[in-house]
Formats: C-alpha cells, sequence, structure tokens
C-alpha cells in the first residue's frame, strides 16, 4: 500500500449530502459510504477530523429568519450538527472505528466539550474525531484557503460558492487576505458570477493546463440570499466546452 500523502486531514461534510436524494433527514446508505471511506483512511494511517454541517436539518439564518431571534436560531442549527455527528459516529462505530465527538456548545452526556489539545491526543492515538455545533461559516476558514490556493495554482478566480446571506464581494475579500499570507505575487482575478469564472477558465486555458473547479462538491444548486437555484456545474462544464469546442 502506498504511503498517504497526508497524515492528518480534516474532512467537511455538509449536512444536505448526508440526506442523499431525499434532501432532509438522514440517509444511512450515504452514511455508510462515508463511514467506508473515513475507515479506509484510518487503516493507511491517517489521522481524521470531520466537521458536517446540519443543514439537512435547520438553516439557522434560512429557516429562522422573521420567526426567531437570529443567535437561538443559530443554535438550532448547531444542535443539528451534533445531530449529524452522533449518526456518523454509531455508523462507525458499528464498522469498528474509535470515534471522539466533540461539540463547541456543552452537551456533555453525548459529546466531550472541544478542547483543541485533546482533540489532537485523540487523533494521534488513531482516532477519528467529529465536531460538532460549530457557528456560521469561519473566515479564517477562508484565509486558509487563499493562502494554499496561491502556494498550489500558477493562476486563480476568485468567485462565489453558496454566498447566501452574505456579499460576494466580502467574501473575496476574505480570500485575499490569505493569498497576501501565501504567495501574494500569484497573479489572479475577480469574477463574481460563478458561471462566468467557469466561462473564463475553459475560454483562457491552454494545452497542458489543469483546471480545479472548488468549492461547490456535490451540490446541484447555487444559494443566493437564500434561494437556491439549480447549478450542476458538471453538467455546465461539459455544455460550455463542447460549445467551444472543447475535448
Amino acid at each position: 500500500m502506498d504511503e498517504p500523502k497526508y497524515k492528518r486531514v480534516l474532512l467537511k461534510i455538509s449536512g444536505e449530502a448526508l440526506a442523499g436524494e431525499k434532501h432532509f433527514g438522514l440517509d444511512f446508505q450515504v452514511l455508510g459510504q462515508v463511514a467506508d471511506v473515513i475507515k479506509e483512511c484510518v487503516n493507511m494511517g491517517v489521522q481524521i477530523g470531520v466537521v458536517i454541517g446540519g443543514g439537512n436539518f435547520w438553516r439557522g439564518v434560512k429557516n429562522g429568519e422573521g420567526h426567531i431571534e437570529r443567535t437561538r436560531a443559530d443554535h438550532m442549527g448547531m444542535l443539528a450538527t451534533a445531530m449529524n455527528c452522533m449518526a456518523l459516529a454509531d455508523v462507525l462505530e458499528q464498522k469498528g472505528v474509535d470515534v471522539r465527538l466533540q461539540t463547541a456548545l456543552e452537551i456533555r452526556e453525548v459529546a466531550e466539550p472541544y478542547i483543541r489539545a485533546r482533540a489532537v491526543r485523540h487523533l494521534e492515538k488513531g482516532r477519528v474525531v467529529l465536531f460538532g455545533c460549530g457557528g456560521d461559516r469561519s473566515r479564517l476558514r477562508r484565509y486558509g484557503m487563499g493562502e494554499v490556493a496561491s502556494k498550489m495554482a500558477d493562476f486563480l478566480i476568485l468567485t462565489e460558492d453558496n454566498n447566501r446571506f452574505e456579499r460576494v464581494e466580502d467574501i473575496i475579500a476574505d480570500i485575499k487576505v490569505g493569498i497576501a499570507q501565501g504567495r501574494a505575487d500569484v497573479p489572479y482575478v475577480e469574477i463574481p458570477d460563478r458561471l462566468e469564472a467557469i466561462h473564463y477558465a475553459l475560454d483562457h486555458a491552454r494545452e497542458g493546463d489543469l483546471i480545479a473547479v472548488i468549492g461547490k462538491g456535490h451540490e446541484a444548486y447555487r444559494d443566493r440570499m437564500g434561494e437556491k437555484t439549480p447549478f450542476l456545474e458538471r453538467e455546465l462544464i461539459e455544455e460550455y466546452a463542447a460549445q467551444i469546442g472543447l475535448e
């Protein structure tokens, strides 16, 4: 077996992915598939931390807007992430994987409180650590994304993912902070509309270029101001590539 490239991996899973085709609640076939991949990585000696969203049950801003005070609505979303963590933890344990669940909100009957040093010790002992009850999207994650991308890519196109209730310009500004911390001289363009950004990448690609379209993963929609519209990137890329004669 080849040596893994990375010793420690943080996996982010959206809650909606765990709902499968049902789009709500949990699809245990999907949970089983996720658990199988995690187990395979653990068996290779990789330390695995997992952050899970809660959108398959509740989105604080979208579901509570105008009805519930914002902080309380967000807390409900945090509890939804804990439910998903508990479900994945159980499926992993059924497959013989040693798991610990840590949450930012204290729920001591079902999870440890999040303590970084303890989480690291669990990872070093080969345990999978599931992190629940996280808040809204961290700007620090955007900084890290910009920093890593600037070091790995020859050219960057900064665009939207699912900006939901945030301004795309603010999100791009956070990514640029990370770029400055990485390789500040990397060339980039800002194209707020994601479809236009994809078209730009395909229009300007040269033979031998590798285009990495990052951010949406399995999602088949685009979320703007809480309104979801169909947006399946694979099909959109294939359609435009055929339109301009790319194979």
